[in-house]
């Protein structure tokens, strides 16, 4: 991940972590966080808050994407992924407009670390510069770029898809690292 990207990262996760601080959020946090530092509580409450906003309470896609292939570019998985199915899929990407001006292959990430062989909720992308929609219509194609985020974990990265029209959405895995 190149050093911009990844300290504006680290930077909307300051300013999403203060902004709770100010507005004096409580997160529960689960009996198994006891251990945790002050910060790590923190961070793990944000994380599942972050999360539990984007799928709970959803029906799981009856569509899901199928992965054509992915290779690896650099420090990026180029991922090709398929609308195999009849309803039209929606997924959230960097927009047209937005600061970076990278457009519908830089997908919406919603990051998995693997803790002692175990798949554990990270991040998950968000930011102020612009996101949108787009659309995958039945039997459309579409090249995701996937970006691992944390250097010194085994990370697995998935995009988060919608049905258009319903209430259905899931998180489908995208990549993982080996």
């Amino acid at each position: 991940m190149g050093k911009i990207t990844r300290g504006l990262y680290l930077f909307s996760i300051l300013i999403a972590l203060s902004s709770c601080a100010e507005q004096s959020q409580k997160p529960e946090i689960s009996e198994e966080a006891v251990e945790l530092t002050s910060q790590e509580r923190s961070e793990k409450a944000f994380k599942e808050m972050m999360w539990a906003d984007t799928i709970e309470g959803y029906e799981p896609l009856s569509n899901s994407p199928k992965i054509i292939s992915s290779k690896k570019v650099g420090d990026e998985v180029h991922v090709v992924i398929k609308n195999t199915g009849s309803t039209t899929l929606q997924y959230s990407a960097v927009g047209q407009n937005s600061l970076f001006n990278r457009g519908p292959d830089y997908i919406r990430l919603f990051q998995e670390v693997d803790e002692s062989g175990k798949w554990q909720r990270g991040y998950l992308d968000f930011c102020g510069t612009g996101k949108e929609m787009f659309d995958l219509k039945p039997n459309g194609f579409a090249e995701l770029r996937v970006i691992f985020w944390d250097p010194e974990k085994r990370e697995r990265m998935s995009g988060l898809f919608s049905e258009k029209g319903t209430s259905r959405r899931s998180v489908v895995a995208l990549a993982t690292e080996p």
